[in-house]
């Protein structure tokens, strides 16, 4: 991998690729359980004995290299074909072995919807990692596979493994668009859907406040089944505008993995907000101490993202 200069913060880095610590479906496992449910290894994870996870890797073509570039992804597989794979672990599958076919088992916040796209997965040579291909060839990491990226993806990808999601405020005349659960993997939920009722706001909201809301996001259930979850998140505005959509960026980061975190783009109305909290010191809803209340639980939330997409404890 190459190195280069990081257009957010004008360092140099080594190229990262994306390799995920563990199936999201672990995270849905209460953490009090995992140790009686999970059975896992940097290679290898089951739950309950009856979800069954490999380790793999989504080779990408760069145009103009001989290396690959990898994103590393769990996928799901039959019980039989984790048996199979489990046998020849060390010893490498025979080299006529036909692979067999499974389902991503991880979301990433920085492509469209991953969670549960269909791949065949290819055994590699004696410890080497098990390759995958997706097949939905409506997804922008399958073109990706069949026809390569150009050096500029790739610095992109990597950046946003070094920093998270986290960008400049866009111009306040950025068109809304709402996010759908067929599109982007989440939507926003009124406070009725949630048997909540809308914080009523004096004012309009300025640049620098907070405004919770409820988000409805696609994520893996304990079994690594697809489910879709409800959290309550905080948004930090930077737009707010005179037609009545403000923008922000999220401020935390969810419990179970999904399509959003701490620094996706959200925009949203009076109607979808549960609780607010203003950004001016000594303001009524400010916190302690006043000055900005994001930075620190948004640091903790990249740090926490960050653990996971690189495989760090």
């Amino acid at each position: 991998m190459g190195r280069g200069r990081c257009d957010q913060c004008g360092e140099e880095h080594e190229e990262l690729e994306p390799a995920f610590r563990r199936p999201d479906a672990v995270f849905a496992v209460p953490e009090e359980e995992r140790a009686d449910r999970v059975r896992e290894s940097d290679d290898l994870a089951s739950i309950d004995g009856e979800a069954f996870f490999i380790r793999c890797v989504a080779p990408i073509p760069v145009r103009g290299r001989e290396e690959p570039y990898r994103w590393g992804f769990w996928v799901k597989v039959a019980r039989d074909d984790f048996e199979a794979y489990r046998r020849t672990f060390d010893g490498g599958a025979p080299p006529d072995h036909p692979g067999f076919r499974g389902t991503l088992a991880n979301q990433s916040h920085v492509l469209p919807p991953t969670l549960g796209l269909e791949v065949h997965v290819h055994l590699g040579r004696g410890r080497q990692r098990p390759s995958l291909m997706l097949l939905d060839g409506s997804h922008v990491l399958t073109r990706a596979q069949e026809i390569g990226v150009v050096p500029a993806v790739i610095r992109a990808w990597s950046e946003q493994c070094a920093h998270g999601t986290l960008a400049a405020p866009p111009d306040a005349s950025e068109p809304e668009r709402a996010a759908t659960l067929e599109e982007e993997g989440w939507r926003l939920l009124r406070p009725g859907e949630v048997g909540r009722e809308a914080e009523a706001l004096a004012a309009p909201p300025a640049p620098g406040d907070l405004v919770k809301a409820s988000f409805a996001f696609v994520a893996a259930g304990p079994h690594g089944e697809l489910t879709e979850r409800t959290e309550h998140m905080w948004v930090q505005l930077d737009a707010v505008r005179e037609d009545g959509w403000w923008g922000g960026a999220l401020d935390d980061q969810p419990f179970v993995p999904g399509p959003l975190a701490a620094g996706t783009r959200v925009w949203l109305r009076a109607e979808h907000v549960l609780a607010f909290r203003s950004g001016a010191p000594g303001a009524p809803g400010a916190r302690a101490g006043g000055g900005d209340p994001a930075p620190a639980r948004r640091v903790s939330s990249l740090r926490r993202w960050l653990r996971r997409v690189r495989g760090d404890a």
